[in-house]
C-alpha cells in the first residue's frame, strides 16, 4: 500500500515563483527572527 506523503504545493512558499510568495516568505523569517529575539529576553530576564 502506498500512501503520498508529500506536503501539498499550497502549504509550502516557493519564494522563486512569484513577487507575492517571496514577500510572504520574506515576513515569515521576520516573524522567526522576532520571535526568537523576544524568547530570549523573556528567558534571560526570568
Amino acid at each position: 500500500m502506498c500512501v503520498d506523503r508529500r506536503v501539498p504545493a499550497r502549504l509550502v512558499l516557493n519564494p522563486l515563483r512569484s513577487e507575492g510568495e517571496a514577500f510572504r516568505a520574506l515576513l515569515y523569517v521576520l516573524a522567526v527572527i522576532v520571535a526568537a529575539i523576544i524568547l530570549v529576553l523573556v528567558i534571560r530576564a526570568l
